[in-house]
């Protein structure tokens, strides 16, 4: 590398020799085009850039187009013969022009001059030699070509002659050693150089940072610590009791936990906003509307005397709408000023207040910087699909009692590159009309014209968005919700080598039981503890610790997208104990699902229906988690459940992935599960809910016909064809998105006895399948592929992926755009660009679930919860009279503690954060987490990353954003 290197330098030269700046930037004389242009011909794509020197030079990305080029209307269509009297220039490719913007920490040389310059503070350093740029562990691959317009934006720095200390406001970390640490001069003006922690990636990124400038070094080069002295860095939410946010330019949302007289908040003269560089508030402004949205944040029964309204304690956001407008980078103080109240603290496990009494604290911010942003803007809140064509983002918002925020008709926006400000386009929202299950007037921002990068939304009379990317982050996004099912596995301990959420071996100590399953009631605690199993696998439900047959819904959704998308889906990926077997880690996950199900195979080839406990846990980890568990009978619906998915598994390992023995030996359990499961004749329990004989034979229908299309798979074998034609022929009305992985199997049969024609139809029945869930997309006004129909309630409003499995399995056969666009943009709604302005994943966005119910999160040593934990939210009920009761039950203390009435609340803005309201702040395993890796592994397969080997994030990486 360093020859090659050395061999550019010495060819820049001999380039500056020949061709001098002053040549490249002379008016040729008789061009055929006009320099400085891009131009095209009718007959091809291909943008090309018309230099000084009458050269022609193709654009290969979008992305350096639009750093010389404001829109793809500015290609002018040229004849060929003009074109091609344009003689192609000898350097072959575009540099990066004068409107891209490389972040601070970037290395970057004109191509007409050796110099390469390290970027930071508008200023460019120049790094004087190459024994230098290596001795500061400068990678060669960073340096960017640029145009000389780009390099000479910047002024003139220091010349960098030196390796044993790097620049002012360089950015390193230590080897072997996570946290990051910008090096600062002495704010006392000394030659004392600091090294400044940046704690978190707000910081990071406020800072116009690049995570991919961070120079590694010695331990040996060592920086004292800059003292801090104040909190400025942090954001607001972390350091104010009240935590604010606008949401236009003239409404603040004011956010406050604790025991506070909502008539003080609402009355208007006990607040008022401040400014001393805004003339319309200089002397201090009350609202002329206040209206409010209050939900139930804790009522856990913390004196354990019992369940009450009085454990209840409530989230008040209080909308506070003036008269003028705030102006975008103008600070402002609001102050309250009504007494003294008692904050609350609440970390979804012990809450408490902080004292007996606080005064109000004064919140200063300044409109339009970190979190002063407007909470009217919905966008994807860690990146958009980079290749997807249909990327929005929506305005609108619901205030509570005052109802649907107004947005006038034409209200303009701009968009701006988040590097330099620089406005790269601009429009006109686009209405979506009303939303009733929000409460919102929706409208929409097109951003499909956006080339990679970092934005962000200036919208008129409502504000500037947080900072969103256009590509970027996919592979983080898989990586977070794959390793959420890591951290639900059951059985074994989770060490730091594999983790920063931690705990010690947990629950394979299981007792067999003869008791038909059930999986909404617990074992009675007077049950027999005999026959002991010790078992090691499958993975916990939820937020507690039952082992479902249903989980195995999860393995198929894994099992599937790993065939789909092998080359993509390799090993080595997500950090797992597994990692670096030669098998790709997906596979491995979806083996440790299984694996419990091998566990509980009898010699007769029946399954036993997964475990359960005498009760639910309560206040601990699984460590801490002192019930007896038990395994139900065996069950046909698990034993055809399990015989789908191992052979389904073992065909992949024997055919694929070259384990024979271990594929054959699944393929051979799974052929006598289904013999057992053939041979019962009354159904047993079929799904967690109650069921009539009729829908029990549909559902062990489905299992059945999927056993007997993935046996015949693996096998050839005609048999299980037959059976599977047999069961189709009933079975093939609609298909949903919940019962489409049964058919998958069958698509895969390449054995010379496979009906094609059954097999043909099996397909198009799939993709017809998807197609119907791309249709729904334009029903919903913040766009998802949610039916028509569908109550919002246990994830169903926020969940979107779980639509979108069939899109994925079509792709296979019709690897169309628009499945990779209804992908997307219902991954671009569970991230945030929904009506709640929230991304529904612990660890992924600017707002993500605070208190999931998830016991290991909340006994645990880390105050953040395992990320990729996708959760329920949004779950809607109305009442008579609307009142819950018995008041003090305790989803009754949630939907009684909303204000206005729970009757009036929109159904998708139903949701409270208090932990233990499963229904909103639950997930599980088999309606949840599978729907949402399978999205996710699609949307990073078809992005065109590629995945760092064995990455390693830790708790301090989260949340991710961009």
């Amino acid at each position: 590398m360093k020859i090659k290197i050395l061999g550019l330098f010495l060819a820049l030269i001999m380039l500056a020799i020949n061709f001098p700046p002053g040549d490249q930037t002379a008016q040729a004389v008789g061009c055929a085009l006009v320099q400085g242009k891009a131009y095209k011909t009718s007959q091809s794509k291909t943008v090309f850039f018309i230099t000084q020197a009458c050269t022609k030079r193709p654009f290969n990305n979008p992305q350096k187009f639009f750093s010389y080029f404001n829109h793809w209307s500015d290609v002018e269509v040229t004849t060929l013969t003009k074109l091609a009297a344009v003689p192609d220039d000898t350097l072959g490719f575009m540099p990066w022009g004068a409107n891209y913007a490389p972040q601070y920490g970037a290395l970057m040389k004109s191509v007409n001059n050796p110099r390469v310059y390290f970027i930071i503070n508008n200023k460019k350093s120049w790094i004087q030699t190459e024994a230098v740029f290596t001795g500061l562990g400068y990678q060669y691959q960073w340096i960017e070509d640029a145009s000389d317009e780009l390099i000479a934006k910047y002024q003139e720095g220091e010349v960098i002659n030196y390796t044993d200390h790097h620049p002012d406001y360089s950015i390193i970390k230590y080897q072997h050693s996570a946290p990051v640490y910008q090096i600062v001069p002495d704010p006392n003006g000394t030659n004392t150089q600091y090294k400044k922690h940046l704690i978190n990636e707000t910081v990071f990124l406020s800072l116009g940072l690049r995570f991919d400038r961070i120079v590694t070094i010695d331990p040996s080069e060592s920086y004292a610590d800059l003292p801090v002295t104040n909190q400025s860095d942090t954001p607001i939410s972390q350091t104010q009791v009240g935590r604010l946010a606008p949401i236009t330019t003239k409404i603040l949302r004011v956010e406050i936990d604790g025991d506070f007289n909502p008539t003080a908040l609402m009355t208007a003269a006990n607040w008022s906003l401040i400014s001393t560089v805004d003339q319309n508030f200089a002397g201090g402004k009350t609202p002329s509307q206040i209206g409010r949205f209050t939900a139930t944040l804790d009522a856990d029964d913390h004196d354990k005397n019992g369940q009450t309204l009085a454990d209840r304690v409530l989230r008040h956001q209080i909308y506070l709408t003036f008269d003028s407008e705030f102006q975008l980078d103008r600070q402002y103080s609001l102050y309250f000023n009504s007494g003294n109240y008692r904050w609350y603290d609440y970390d979804g496990t012990n809450g408490s207040y902080r004292a007996e009494s606080h005064t109000f604290p004064t919140i200063t911010f300044t409109f339009g910087q970190n979190e002063a942003v407007s909470q009217a803007i919905k966008i994807n809140q860690l990146g958009y699909s980079g290749v997807s064509q249909k990327k929005y983002a929506y305005v609108g918002y619901w205030l509570g009692s005052n109802g649907a925020l107004t947005i006038p008709a034409g209200t303009t926006y701009i968009i701006n590159r988040a590097a330099d400000g620089i406005t790269v386009t601009e429009g006109i929202l686009s209405s979506r009309g009303f939303d009733s299950q929000a409460g919102e007037n929706v409208f929409q921002i097109n951003l499909n014209n956006l080339s990679s990068g970092r934005y962000y939304l200036e919208v008129s009379g409502i504000g500037r968005s947080v900072i969103f990317n256009i590509g970027g982050n996919q592979f983080n996004g898989l990586y977070s919700v794959a390793r959420g099912l890591y951290h639900q596995r059951a059985g074994i301990s989770i060490g730091n080598a594999n983790s920063d959420w931690t705990h010690g071996i947990c629950h394979t100590q299981v007792y067999k039981s003869d008791a038909l399953e059930d999986w909404g009631k617990d074992f009675p605690a007077s049950t027999p503890k005999q026959n002991l199993l010790s078992l090691t696998g499958g993975w916990y439900d939820a937020g507690d610790y039952d082992r479902r047959p249903v989980h195995l819904t999860t393995v198929a959704h894994l099992l599937a997208v790993q065939e789909i998308f092998s080359d993509k889906l390799t090993d080595n990926l997500f950090n797992l104990p597994e990692s670096g077997n030669g098998l790709p880690d997906l596979l491995d996950e979806a083996l440790f699902g299984l694996k419990l199900f091998e566990q509980l195979q009898e010699s007769d080839g029946a399954i036993r229906a997964g475990v359960q406990a005498s009760g639910h846990p309560a206040f601990s980890g699984c460590e801490g988690d002192t019930l007896t568990y038990w395994t139900y009978a065996k069950n046909r619906y698990a034993s055809y459940y399990f015989a789908s998915t191992a052979a389904q598994a073992g065909r992949l390992l024997r055919d694929k992935y070259h384990q024979p023995a271990q594929g054959q030996a699944l393929i051979d359990k799974a052929a006598k599960a289904f013999a057992w499961a053939d041979s019962q004749t009354t159904f047993g329990t079929t799904s967690p809910v109650t069921r009539t004989d009729d829908q029990k034979k549909v559902e062990l229908n489905w299992v059945r016909m999927s056993a007997a299309g993935s046996l015949f798979t693996a096998t050839g074998q005609a048999t299980y064809q037959d059976i599977f034609k047999s069961l189709w022929h009933d079975l093939k009305g609609p298909t949903h998105y919940n019962t489409v992985h049964f058919l998958w199997n069958y698509t895969q049969a390449t054995s010379d006895n496979t009906d094609q024609t059954l097999k043909t139809e099996i397909i198009n029945r799939i993709i017809a399948s998807a197609d119907q869930f791309v249709g729904y997309l334009d029903q919903n006004k913040y766009l998802t592929s949610r039916g028509p129909g569908y109550n919002i309630a246990w994830g169903s409003g926020t969940t979107a992926t779980q639509y979108v499995l069939p899109v994925i399995l079509a792709y296979k056969f019709k690897p169309e755009q628009k499945y990779i666009d209804t992908v997307a943009v219902n991954i671009d709604y569970q991230l945030g660009a929904n009506p709640n302005g929230k991304s529904w994943i612990t660890g992924l966005g600017y707002n993500s679930p605070e208190f999931p119910l998830h016991l290991n999160s909340m006994y645990d040593s880390q105050s953040e919860p395992v990320p990729g934990l996708p959760i329920n939210g949004p779950h809607y009920k109305t009442y008579t009279n609307g009142i819950c009761t018995p008041e003090d039950y305790w989803q009754c203390m949630v939907y009684n503690g909303f204000y206005p009435n729970m009757n009036s609340i929109p159904a998708l803005q139903q949701y409270a954060p208090w932990s233990r309201m499963a229904p909103m702040n639950e997930f599980t395993v088999w309606t949840d987490m599978g729907y949402t890796i399978a999205a996710f592994a699609f949307q990073y397969a078809v992005s065109g990353e590629n995945a760092p080997v064995n990455q390693k994030l830790g708790a301090e990486d989260y949340p991710i954003w961009p």
